[in-house]
C-alpha cells in the first residue's frame, strides 16, 4: 500500500486551514494543532519548512503567528512533498552516491524503480495543492501518466 507520510498530512491540514480563512489571517501552530488534533512538534516543523519556502510568513510576539503568503494554485504536491520530506525516492539505491548494493550489476528492480520514481514525480508535479485542500472535485489525472509501463 502506498501511504502519504504524516508530515505531508500535517502540512496539508495547515494549508487547508489557511485556505478556509480570509487572506492575511494569522494563526499559531498551537491553534492549528488544537483544531486538527495533530502533534505540535511535527506540525510546527512542517510550518517552519513552509515558511522557509516563503509559503507562510511567521511573525513573533503579540499578534504574531503564521499567515499564508502564496496562492495555493502555485504550489504542487511535488513541491510540498520535497519541502517537507526531501526528494522522492522509491529506492535508496536510486541516489547515485549510495549505490552500495552488491547486486547492482544484476539488479532487476533498479530500472523499474527508476521508472516508477519518474512517473510518481511527474504525477505529483501536476497536482496543485489548491485541488487537495479546497474541496474541489477538479482533481484530474492524466491516464497515460499513471499507467505504469515497466
Amino acid at each position: 500500500m502506498f501511504k502519504i507520510d504524516r508530515k505531508i498530512s500535517y502540512a496539508l491540514y495547515v494549508l487547508g486551514y489557511f485556505a478556509s480563512h480570509k487572506i492575511g489571517h494569522k494563526a499559531s501552530a498551537r491553534e492549528i494543532c488544537n483544531i486538527h488534533n495533530t502533534p505540535f512538534d511535527a506540525t510546527s516543523r512542517a510550518m517552519q519548512q513552509m515558511a522557509q519556502k516563503g509559503w507562510l510568513h511567521s511573525a513573533r510576539g503579540v499578534g504574531g503567528g503564521y499567515s499564508l503568503q502564496v496562492n495555493l494554485n502555485t504550489i504542487t504536491f511535488l513541491e510540498l512533498s520535497e519541502a517537507v520530506l526531501g526528494p522522492i525516492e522509491m529506492a535508496k539505491c536510486l541516489r547515485a552516491k549510495l549505490i552500495a548494493c552488491d547486486s547492482v550489476e544484476n539488479c532487476q528492480v533498479l530500472d523499474p524503480a527508476a521508472k516508477l520514481s519518474q512517473k510518481v514525480t511527474q504525477l505529483f508535479a501536476k497536482i496543485k495543492i489548491s485541488e487537495l485542500v479546497n474541496n474541489q472535485d477538479s482533481l484530474q489525472c492524466d491516464d497515460n501518466l499513471v499507467k505504469l509501463e515497466i
